[in-house]
């Protein structure tokens, strides 16, 4: 893990995307920094035309506290 890159603009699990779609930024202090991130990410996400399920803590954490709908959580 580099703590040198972050990610922005990340979409909630669930959400329908289309082919182009940006799913989230990708912010890092050097190229390969960004391609080292951008490879990681996309051996972890998976895109697919089933409905994600339900997402626990870490999920709605990660997603920022947005439900698949995109509504923000009151307690988030």
């Amino acid at each position: 893990m580099d703590p040198t890159v972050g990610l922005s603009d990340v979409l909630p699990v669930g959400t329908r995307v289309a082919a182009g779609d940006t799913l989230l930024m990708v912010h890092a202090p050097s190229r390969d920094a960004a391609r080292r991130a951008c490879a990681a990410l996309t051996a972890a996400i998976l895109v697919t035309s089933r409905r994600a399920p339900a997402g626990g803590p870490l999920i709605e954490a990660l997603s920022g506290g947005k439900t698949r709908s995109g509504q923000v959580r009151a307690d988030s």
